[in-house]
């Protein structure tokens, strides 16, 4: 040691550490060169890409977030119109006599409007509250007919129990027959108290455009971009015409409020970038120029007549795109002749589209930025790289820190108990920094393997009751709380199951859809608690009766249906005729019914090979129920066979 020692000491003669610190140094230095330069390109090329990539994802979750009020408005729409046709076949739900109640007229010959104290707030006979309901009808000769009067009841009825809880997202929510009838529910615009005695709203622009001889193809109708002066705000209008049998019954509507929407389009994209709306036909909707400011919004403005080359050259490009792939429902389109990415989405509703224009330049210097960071990294670290060679080497600790390494690549290994029982050396007896790591290493490794056996163990027994749980969990998500019966869930799983069976070895497979009959009137007239128990008895019930291999669900409210697989589809009409007998036989009075007692009607379809499908076994299954209720309840209606 005291030679070694002394060789070390001696100036004049380099020693063995420092030449290999030196060498180190030098291809340390190269290496990192090498990989800086190379991480600059590659780092600038994958910057500009991901770039794209985030104004991809950016305009997906701008269009989610943009689409909301579109696809909540249009979900309203198919929901009004549900509720509006059960109610007006419901007999019980309107005598025409009470329209009295409702409407009253100006005069002989005047037009109708909604008693005042609708608006204000009243109570109907069935206990609901309307209020902020308007209406107006125009003026005619002679009473208002009947059917016009019921539908217009119904509606009043529905936008009083509905409207309220869609006011927050809507400025208001309309019903507009083609017989020049109208309700409003907007608190603080009583529109139909105070609308002009000849007005006829039919003819206006709006719900004109909702008629058939206006449009044939009975869609939905979005208006262009307007600001509605009452709501102070940018809003465009959603119009849902209800027709029945090739019959225009009545349109549900809402106006959209878009100021929060066109705010967003001016202030939140990405940096440097600009943004702008645009019709399907090429109308210009709203524009952001650069900075904080809207360059334009309002009337919808031909591209080709509006005079800028450049928003004409880019919705061109954009039309030329659409044809072709997207990523997730982005257009990503490179306008070369003014140096931009064109991101595009289309929002649902009004067919809008909403682009973004992202200069190169700014994708270039960003790119540029994250390359640069990579070069001083390389500086940084070659300098590090230095300094940290020379004092490894000089204080001679890389045969220290070898073992070390191997100890903690065994550990990583999993070979913990390979340390901890000195099965590998450690420098445990230097005194100094390194002994000290080593033998706290070594403590380290004894308590890693002991914690390792206790680990086991616990995650061994966490486990089971995970997987436990886990079953529970399962269990729950298909069972319907109130009645026991397996959910809507468990249905539509079984069905996919049992429809796929049927079309792979050509069986067949049978659905009944059983309804309480008259339950809204049980329910008013013994309240929801008896209502309650007396779902569960039918249930209870049904479940009782059925045979092995057949299943029953809850499918909604009073419905419940029952699955039939394989050979047991073949006599499923008995098994459908004894449920509608075990209702009455349950023998649950019920005043409110004809019957006497609640009574159950059911609608059997049967589906055979290919033509087996979930939705169309459920639609011809719905379709022999109504036919039942519309029959006179208490009776069972059968699909007719379909050929295999």
């Amino acid at each position: 040691m005291g030679a070694e020692g002394a060789s070390l000491d001696d100036a004049d003669t380099p020693s063995m550490a420092a030449q290999a610190a030196a060498r180190l140094s030098v291809l340390g230095l190269l290496i990192v060169g090498v990989v800086s330069l190379v991480g600059y390109f590659f780092v600038f090329d994958w910057d500009k890409t991901q770039a794209l990539e985030r104004l991809s994802d950016f305009l997906v979750q701008r269009r989610a977030l943009e689409n909301t009020l579109f696809d909540e408005a249009q979900r309203n729409g198919e929901r009004f119109r549900a509720l509006f046709l059960g109610d007006y076949h419901d007999a019980p739900v309107l005598d025409e006599a009470e329209f009295g109640r409702y409407f009253q007229q100006d005069g002989a010959d005047g037009p109708w409007r909604t008693r005042p104290e609708f608006y204000h707030g009243l109570r109907d006979r069935e206990g609901g509250l309307i209020a902020g309901v308007s209406g107006f009808i125009a003026a005619g000769r002679g009473a208002v007919a009947p059917d016009h009067a019921r539908r217009l009841v119904v509606s009043m009825r529905l936008l009083g129990r509905l409207g309220p809880a869609w006011s927050g997202a809507f400025a208001n929510s309309t019903v507009s027959t083609p017989e020049n009838g109208g309700l409003l529910y907007w608190p603080g615009v009583p529109w139909g108290l105070e609308a002009a005695a000849d007005l006829r709203p039919a003819e206006g622009s709006v719900i004109a455009s909702t008629l058939v001889e206006h449009n044939p193809q009975r869609r939905p109708v979005w208006t262009a971009l307007y600001h509605d002066l009452t709501a102070d705000a940018w809003t465009v209008t959603y119009q849902r015409p209800i027709d029945e049998d090739g019959r225009h019954l009545i349109t549900f509507g809402h106006d959209l409020l878009l100021n929060a929407m066109l705010n967003r389009l001016v202030s939140d994209h990405p940096p440097g970038a600009s943004s702008f709306l645009l019709g399907a036909d090429g109308s210009l909707i709203a524009h952001a120029g650069s900075g904080e400011r809207m360059a334009h919004i309002g009337a919808q403005i031909d591209l080709e007549t509006l005079g800028d080359p450049a928003l004409l050259r880019r919705y061109r490009l954009l039309v030329a795109a659409v044809g072709q792939a997207s990523r997730d429902g982005v257009w990503m389109v490179e306008d070369r002749e003014d140096h931009t990415w064109l991101a595009a989405t289309e929002l649902s509703g009004p067919g809008w589209w909403y682009v973004i224009s992202y200069p190169k330049e700014v994708i270039a210097d960003r790119a540029r930025r994250a390359a640069n960071q990579v070069v001083i990294g390389g500086v940084v670290l070659s300098f590090m790289l230095v300094v940290m060679v020379q004092l490894v080497m000089r204080r001679r600790v890389a045969r220290p820190l070898a073992q070390l390494a191997r100890a903690a690549g065994a550990v990583g290994a999993g070979q913990t108990d390979l340390v901890a029982s000195g099965g590998l050396d450690l420098p445990i007896g230097e005194r100094n920094e390194i002994g000290v790591l080593a033998r706290a290493f070594r403590e380290m490794a004894v308590r890693v393997r002991d914690h390792e056996v206790i680990l086991e163990r616990e995650i061994a027994n966490r486990t089971g009751a995970l997987e436990e749980a886990n079953r529970r969990l399962h269990s729950l998500s298909e069972t319907d709380g109130l009645t026991g019966l397996f959910n809507r869930r468990a249905l539509d799983r079984d069905l996919a199951g049992h429809c796929a069976l049927a079309r792979g070895g050509g069986g067949a497979v049978a659905l009944i859809m059983v309804d309480i009959d008259y339950f809204k009137a049980y329910n008013d007239a013994e309240g929801h608690l008896a209502g309650d128990d007396a779902l569960r008895k039918v249930a209870q019930r049904l479940l009782s009766i059925l045979r092995p291999g057949d299943t029953i669900y809850r499918y909604g409210g009073e419905e419940m249906a029952v699955l039939i697989g394989g050979a047991g589809a073949e006599s499923a009409v008995g098994v459908a005729q004894r449920i509608v007998d075990e209702g009455a036989a349950l023998a649950i009075p019920h005043p409110a019914s004809p019957f006497g007692v609640i009574t159950l009607s059911a609608g059997l379809a049967v589906l055979r090979g290919e033509a087996a499908l979930p939705k169309t076994l459920i639609s011809r299954a719905d379709e022999q129920l109504y036919a039942a209720k519309r029959g006179g309840r208490n009776v069972l209606v059968v699909a007719p066979a379909d050929p295999a």
